[in-house]
């Protein structure tokens, strides 16, 4: 019977740049080279000429699963958002030729009857002192 191994920096394998297919070679040279243009662009260069470190250098992070769940998680829904933006004229105007077509057949959405209560007429009364003259 086996036992199930731990993930460890011992037992990982390793991945060299010879592994890789060209297209993979390229990406990884893209990247590279990507990551070099950001790192460069924390230094700045003086008068004199001498290149001066003016913000922190940018380090690359490693997402892990438990990260990268939430992050899916967020992606697909700012993608949704952003189809309810983009789409909104769309809703708009199947809303609004639902509302239009209803009218038009005459199909009332299951109100009968007045749509507001009449008035409530109270008995007169007569405010404390003064007279009320019968007519």
């Amino acid at each position: 019977m086996s036992k199930n191994a731990e993930i460890s920096d011992s037992n990982i394998i390793e991945v060299t740049e010879a592994d890789l297919k060209d297209d993979q070679r390229e990406e990884l040279a893209k990247h590279l080279e990507d990551y070099k243009k950001m790192y460069l662009q924390s230094f700045s260069r003086t008068r004199s000429g001498e290149a001066v470190k003016k913000a922190p250098i940018p380090v690359p992070r490693h997402i892990t699963i438990a990260e990268d769940s939430g992050k899916m998680s967020d992606m697909i829904q700012q993608s949704v958002y952003q189809a309810f933006i983009d789409q909104s004229s769309v809703m708009t105007n199947t809303v609004y030729n639902a509302v239009i077509s209803s009218f038009a057949s005459g199909a009332v959405q299951g109100y009968q009857g007045p749509a507001y209560a009449p008035p409530i007429t109270l008995p007169a009364r007569s405010l404390p002192g003064t007279s009320q003259s019968a007519p």
